[in-house]
């Protein structure tokens, strides 16, 4: 029993060494991408829903947009 387990360590101690575990880095992360000029400011009312009236005359939905 003694042989059959020297054996095996050994096979596990050959394909360890002929087939080493991939260590492989992960890329250094990027920063985030700058937000454009203007991103996240306040637009005012009446341009929100002008751009709403636009975007539900697109869907036809005429009634909806007044």
């Amino acid at each position: 029993m003694k042989h059959a387990t020297a054996l095996c360590l050994i096979a596990l101690a050959v394909s360890s060494i002929l087939h080493p575990p991939l260590l492989v880095a992960a890329p250094p992360a990027s920063p985030p991408a700058p937000l454009p000029p203007g991103f996240g400011d306040p637009i005012p009312d009446w341009q929100a829903r002008w751009e709403l009236a636009k975007v539900l005359s697109y869907t036809k939905a005429y009634d909806e947009s007044i």
